[in-house]
């Protein structure tokens, strides 16, 4: 302060402000403070438009655009290898089904009446969101045998004690029913798109197969007039899928290779259904 005042200047305490104190000389005169003085007040009488870029100012000018602003964003994560394995499938799918709505039987899996509503509804989306062109028509299946607690399922569970010549007949026995079944439901709905789950999985991968269709139509009681429906009921799917296919709590590939020799045999008389693999 003293060295301040050495020159003769007073500091005064003006009533209503501020005591604050530059840190120096102005580096411009009085016409530049005039200058920004009536720039503050043109505020009060700024538009829209004078934010707006005109088309036929110079580059040189430097104006703040409404809409040049970009906000920044996260880049998407890249698409796992089961979700692109996804969206291949579904894409199959939307090109073999050339209309806009597409009939779906859903073979469930061994559980609750609960729980398999909630599979057909996350699988109902799954399919929506993959392919949101097309409509899917989900039509239910039955699993042909009860489970005793007024329910089905398409493979009685193990007894103990059985031999595993005994459980391997009883496995095939279970397998041709499910899909002599399937094929029934398949010619009752009609439909372009068979997915499996769980127990119903095991079965859409017989479905996939001529030669297991075949023997499971003959050991059954099919009917000779059904033959040609199920035939031209069969020939209308267009693909299959499966997801988490088991025949029980513990399942096992192998058991039911050599109950059904007919799943690893190759398809001479004819191709497999699109889109259908085990995992």
């Amino acid at each position: 302060m003293a060295d301040i005042e050495s020159d003769g200047s007073r500091l005064k305490k003006l009533g209503g402000r501020s005591a604050v104190l530059a840190d120096g000389l102005s580096r411009h005169d009085e016409d530049h403070l005039q200058f920004l003085r009536a720039q503050s007040s043109s505020l009060r009488n700024l538009r829209v438009d004078h934010l707006c870029a005109a088309a036929d100012e110079s580059e040189e000018d430097e104006h703040l655009e409404i809409g040049n602003i970009k906000v920044p964003q996260a880049a998407a994560a890249p698409p796992s290898y089961a979700e692109e394995k996804i969206a291949e499938d579904l894409a199959i799918v939307a090109a073999l089904a050339g209309e806009m709505k597409v009939v779906t039987v859903v073979l469930p899996a061994a559980s609750s009446d609960k729980k398999r509503s909630q599979d057909q509804a996350a699988l109902a989306r799954s399919l929506h969101q993959g392919v949101p062109m097309l409509e899917f028509v989900m039509r239910p299946a039955v699993p042909p045998i009860p489970n005793g607690i007024g329910g089905e399922w398409y493979f009685d569970p193990p007894a103990p004690r059985k031999s595993d010549t005994k459980s391997r007949k009883d496995l095939r026995r279970d397998f041709m029913t499910g899909v002599a079944a399937a094929m029934r439901d398949i010619e009752r709905c009609k439909p372009m798109l068979v997915i499996g789950i769980g127990q119903g999985a095991v079965i859409v991968a017989g479905l996939t197969r001529p030669r297991v269709v075949e023997a499971a139509l003959a050991t059954r009681v099919v009917q000779d007039w059904e033959g040609p429906t199920l035939a031209r009921a069969w020939h209308g799917v267009k693909a299959a899928a499966m997801t988490r296919p088991a025949t029980h709590a513990v399942s096992s590939w192998e058991q039911l290779s050599l109950a059904v020799p007919e799943l690893t045999s190759s398809a001479a008389d004819g191709a497999e259904k699109a889109g259908a693999q085990w995992p």
